[in-house]
């Protein structure tokens, strides 16, 4: 009898603690949620951020191209891992993750009424484009 009751309580115990565990995962990072993350100001204010720098960065490439810069909204609004998921060239690349980088801190992401780490995604343009295909001058604008 002692053995059952000793194994039971084992078995009780394991389930509580995994249960605990899962409530104080706080490292997932959501690619999709209910509100995206926004940059302070809206898409307007990014996007003259975004120009302003980009004016001030010292290229020596002046093609026209583009970056898109994936990195993580954190819940207090920062960003973090910021990558160059499509790539121009490596001076481009640079520029774009280094613009990214120093931006204010964002609107975190919302997944059923709570703060979430958000995966996000950005096209950082440079110069003008005129050709290439549709995807590409789509994600441009």
């Amino acid at each position: 009898m002692r053995k059952i009751l000793l194994i039971a309580i084992v078995i009780l115990t394991g389930f509580t603690v995994k249960a605990q565990n899962l409530k104080a995962d706080t490292s997932r990072i959501f690619d999709e949620v209910d509100k995206l993350p926004e940059f302070t100001g809206g898409a307007d204010a990014f996007k003259t951020y975004v120009n302003s720098s980009l004016k001030k960065a010292k290229r020596k490439d002046t093609t026209a191209g583009l970056v898109v810069v994936t990195f993580v909204v954190e819940k207090n609004g920062a960003l973090t891992n910021p990558k160059a998921t499509m790539s121009f060239n490596p001076e481009a690349d640079a520029i774009a993750i280094k613009v990214i980088s120093k931006s204010l801190k964002w609107k975190p992401g919302i997944k059923d009424g709570n703060i979430v780490r958000t995966k996000f995604s950005v096209a950082v343009r440079f110069g003008e484009i005129t050709d290439g295909p549709p995807d590409i001058k789509e994600l441009a604008n």
